[in-house]
């Protein structure tokens, strides 16, 4: 793609699908990242859009869900956490220190230490895992508090769990709702334990629970003989 604009999504989306359309290949739903374009390229309202652009194929296209990838939500609440939450930011800073000190010493440390990464935030949690693992090693050569470590680890274990788990393709969509409502009483139960815990749980939930989008997790969780029982039950608690 010579450009990231909705013009550009709109032309090279038309190819990939069209192909499946030509094939009698049923589409049920885009995975997007959240980028304004891509919503732009897939909307109903841009009169460019590819809803609105080819209507020979409108039953084909109209049909189609907008699924907002959730790896990609968890990875800026951890971002957004990180940017707003002093205790967390210092934490984090200081990980990535030890790390990048670590990976000039490999012979020291007696590993490689994983390399952080701007675009894929949530290998933090290895990276803090590798500390703690080599802590004494590390310990000769540079001083940090392994508590501080350790209560890092515990709430990016919670992100990292949600990112495995949803970055499986067996992982049915309907289970993503209550997937996401234990990893949020999981941070809950951790915040008197860890200062910056509610806070990540704040921003996972404004990413999610409390999105514009969030709708479509709920939808497929109560369309489930689950799903209705469980709600069902909640609302006959609250009468």
């Amino acid at each position: 793609m010579p450009k990231g604009d909705a013009v550009t999504y709109t032309e090279h989306l038309a190819r990939g699908l069209d192909f499946l359309r030509i094939n009698n290949i049923p589409v049920g739903s885009v995975t997007v990242d959240g980028n304004k374009a891509q919503l732009k390229a897939l909307s109903f309202t841009w009169p460019d859009s590819l809803r609105r652009r080819y209507v020979d194929h409108n039953d084909f296209m109209r049909r189609i869900i907008v699924n907002p990838c959730l790896c990609y939500r968890i990875n800026n609440a951890y971002k957004r956490a990180y940017n707003w939450t002093v205790g967390l930011l210092l934490a984090v800073d200081h990980m990535r220190d030890i790390s990048e000190e670590c990976r000039k010493r490999p012979q020291d440390v007696l590993g490689v230490c994983p390399k952080v990464q701007l675009t894929r935030w949530i290998v933090d949690y290895d990276i803090c895992s590798f500390i703690i693992e080599h802590n004494q090693q590390i310990q000769q050569f540079m001083n940090f508090d392994l508590r501080e470590l350790l209560d890092l680890q515990k709430v990016l274990s919670i992100l990292k769990s949600l990112t495995n788990i949803f970055e499986d393709p067996k992982t049915p969509h309907f289970k993503a709702f209550r997937i996401l409502e234990d990893a949020i009483g999981a941070l809950e139960d951790l915040e008197d334990e860890v200062d910056y815990a509610a806070d990540i749980k704040t921003q996972l939930i404004n990413y999610t629970q409390r999105s514009d989008d969030a709708g479509i997790w709920m939808l497929s969780y109560i369309l489930t003989p689950e799903g209705r029982e469980d709600f069902s039950n909640r609302i006959n608690k609250k009468i």
